[in-house]
């Protein structure tokens, strides 16, 4: 499946329903963090293992060490403008999660390092796509303030995602899928930053300007999940693959 078939079985559905415009990470966090993002009731629990988070990293690194393309592409984000103004997502919701859960990874690391221009300016890139920034200054005065929410009944983790993105903290021997896999990250991003001093800031840059995503806005929630079960069953079976 490519980027154009995509969007060509989308323009076949409801063109007048729908905005598509692919986004970088940064991009997309940002703006649409500004509504913030809500994951549903209705939404599964967050499944994401350790096995789908080292294919992640190891796509993401493999995509940078090349040097050979101008983007990756990491996949279609369906969801619809609430009542409430929040973006709800109702297909991606585990890309997001983990996306978060990385970037967060990558700004404790920041915060461990030795203060100097580099630290401050991808501090500075993470932070509006994670959370408010201030307009003034732009930098985050309350880390309370973070862009995306799970309201999902059946996972009994979700104030542990708040947590690790709010404090960064979790508790001691957790084994829930959100502590684990900000964990991995951080080991993933320990052992980058030791072996790669020089690329380290090089490698987060591209991960937040050059990993696309394609964000399929819809103007209500039917029509979003038209186009999830379109994407789905027609097209894409549900897997990571």
């Amino acid at each position: 499946i490519t980027l154009l078939s995509i969007l060509f079985l989308i323009s076949n559905i409801m063109a007048t329903s729908i905005q598509v415009n692919k986004k970088s990470v940064a991009e997309l966090l940002k703006t649409w963090g500004k509504n913030k993002f809500v994951i549903p009731e209705y939404q599964r629990s967050y499944a994401r293992e350790e096995e789908q988070c080292q294919t992640l990293w190891t796509d993401i690194s493999h995509f940078f060490e090349q040097k050979k393309e101008d983007t990756y592409f990491l996949w279609t984000i369906v969801s619809y403008l609430n009542e409430q103004w929040e973006q709800e997502i109702i297909d991606g919701q585990q890309r997001i999660t983990t996306l978060f859960l990385l970037l967060r990874a990558v700004y404790k690391k920041l915060e461990q390092m030795t203060e100097n221009t580099s630290v401050v300016g991808l501090m500075q890139q993470i932070e509006p796509c994670i959370w408010d920034v201030n307009n003034i200054t732009k930098r985050v005065e309350d880390f309370s303030t973070i862009h995306i929410k799970s309201l999902v009944i059946a996972d009994a983790d979700n104030q542990t995602f708040a947590n690790i993105l709010k404090t960064w903290t979790i508790q001691e021997k957790a084994k829930d899928n959100y502590s684990l896999n900000y964990l991995f990250f951080q080991d993933c991003i320990d052992e980058y930053s030791q072996n790669n001093p020089i690329t380290f800031y090089e490698f987060f840059v591209k991960l937040l300007e050059n990993c696309i995503l394609l964000p399929i806005e819809c103007d209500n929630q039917e029509t979003a999940l038209t186009i999830f079960s379109t994407l789905n069953d027609r097209w894409l079976p549900l897997s990571d693959a």
